[in-house]
């Protein structure tokens, strides 16, 4: 195995069977790119958000994309992944004015034109604990009509001493 190195950037491996990694990075020294086989696009780019994190990540071989959203305090806020240019998965996070998390939902689209959508929903206390959590999914067929339809929640009570029980 080669180790290659510009500067302190591992710049390529290669291993002893002969295959090969290469590595590319943007001016702040953040990888940007990976490839394999001495191909001479990498498989894999990268592209960073003002935060500094990865906001875009490509797979070239797999035509994938997937792309992170962050909030002004850095939380992440979304998240999506592409196949072939089509979505097939969705996430989204909402927080409550302590940063607590509130709402997550998440949407998988499915080959023969389904969806399954998921929404957990957190609410708390005033001493910020949880008070109840409820899920709820549902399965969308290609028509667009929502075909089947779940709703259970939980309920946290807290005794004087702080200790909680679970009730659905």
């Amino acid at each position: 195995m080669h180790n290659f190195f510009k500067g302190k950037l591992l710049t390529a491996v290669e291993y002893a069977n002969g295959g090969k990694v290469s590595y590319t990075y943007d001016s702040v020294k953040r990888t940007s790119g990976i490839g394999d086989d001495g191909a001479t696009e990498p498989r894999f780019t990268y592209e960073y958000g003002a935060n500094g994190a990865v906001g875009h990540v490509k797979d070239a071989e797999l035509n994938r994309e997937a792309c992170v959203a962050y909030d002004l305090v850095d939380r992440p806020v979304e998240a999506e992944l592409y196949e072939n240019g089509a979505l097939q998965y969705r996430l989204t996070q909402e927080y409550d004015r302590f940063e607590q998390p509130t709402v997550l939902r998440e949407r998988v689209e499915a080959a023969d034109n389904t969806r399954s959508e998921y929404t957990v929903t957190v609410s708390y206390d005033k001493e910020s604990r949880p008070a109840a959590l409820t899920c709820e999914s549902s399965l969308t067929t290609a028509a667009g009509v929502a075909d089947v339809v779940s709703k259970r929640k939980l309920v946290y009570r807290y005794d004087r001493l702080g200790k909680s029980s679970i009730g659905f």
